[in-house]
């Protein structure tokens, strides 16, 4: 136990970001969904990954075959248009079957850049700040 405290004391950052952010962010769309602020009621929320693709935040509807994905990034630099690109070119590896309705989100620590702000506006992508995430909790 010693170590594993040393460990996350030498980089915070770090242990924040793989472990701790990403559950904030699963449990932010767990909550949003069974209040009503998203266009659907996630039936289970968790992560995917695979040899190849790894997505941190993913809300799966079943019965309306709807997903939400996302990414979570616990950066010292606002999250930019890339990031939600590399999301979108994941989708294809996660969905159950090509005909699901997908719906994108982007977390960050660290707030966004103002072209992803503006793109993310006119795409209804959610961007979700740290204070978002506490706020809500």
């Amino acid at each position: 136990m010693d170590r594993a405290w040393q460990a996350i004391d030498q980089q915070p950052n770090a242990f924040v970001g793989a472990t701790a952010f990403e559950d904030l962010c699963r449990r932010w769309v767990n909550r949003r969904g069974r209040r009503g602020y998203l266009p659907f009621i996630p039936e289970q929320v968790g992560s995917y990954w695979d040899r190849q693709t790894q997505v941190d935040v993913v809300g799966l509807n079943w019965s309306q075959q709807t997903v939400l994905l996302g990414e979570a990034r616990w950066t010292a630099r606002p999250l930019g248009v890339q990031a939600l690109d590399e999301l979108r070119a994941k989708s294809s590896a996660v969905l159950p079957a090509p005909n699901w309705h997908v719906h994108y989100a982007l977390f960050s620590g660290s707030g966004f850049t103002e072209q992803l702000t503006v793109q993310a506006n006119s795409e209804n992508v959610w961007l979700v700040g740290l204070e978002d995430i506490v706020e809500d909790a």
